[in-house]
């Protein structure tokens, strides 16, 4: 079995156990309750919905933020937990390189955070469109960021899963390194 097969089976296996877990469904409400929160809250807090379409594209970008966000769960614990569970030693009977392990998380976790960026967006834009009846161009650009955004994130989580002793470790350093430090 080539290293491209193997990594095929890496990428669908992690993301199966993201939905089994119930994480993307989880990071899907919560994105759907902040978007909704805010199209419920502003025009109750300040008469109405902005003048502006810009203004209100950029109040519905919490969603997006997060689904980023959403990226610190899903990587969390995907090296570190190899360890903490001992799930690495059952490899050694089908051995795969280390490097297509881990690109086949990363690339499921990103799969996952673009499913969740594009779920986010579907909303601004469908909220934009029946509330103004445009979309601004700076939507896409927006767009386009916050994939570049969470896949950073994806891989700051990465890194500290791979020096940490736990998966929850990882994901409370990664949290705190997003949030505090680079805030």
């Amino acid at each position: 079995m080539s290293e491209f097969n193997k990594l095929g089976i890496v990428i669908n296996y992690e993301f199966l156990k993201h939905i089994r877990r119930a994480r993307l469904w989880v990071i899907l409400g919560i994105a759907l309750l902040a978007d909704a929160l805010v199209l419920i809250l502003i025009p109750v807090l300040q008469d109405g919905y902005p003048d502006s379409v810009l203004t209100m594209a950029a109040l519905m970008t919490v969603g997006p933020t997060f689904a980023v966000l959403g990226a610190v769960f899903f990587a969390g614990d995907a090296i570190a937990g190899e360890y903490e569970n001992k799930t690495g030693f059952m490899l050694f009977t089908n051995p795969i390189k280390k490097i297509t392990l881990w690109t086949g998380k990363y690339l499921a976790g990103y799969i996952a955070v673009t499913l969740l960026i594009i779920f986010t967006y579907i909303i601004t834009v469908v909220s934009l469109l029946v509330i103004y009846g445009e979309v601004p161009f700076d939507t896409l650009k927006s767009w386009g960021l916050a994939q570049l955004y969470g896949a950073a994130v994806l891989s700051v989580t990465f890194f500290f899963s791979s020096i940490s002793k736990g998966s929850m470790g990882a994901t409370i350093i990664t949290l705190v390194f997003i949030w505090v430090i680079s805030g």
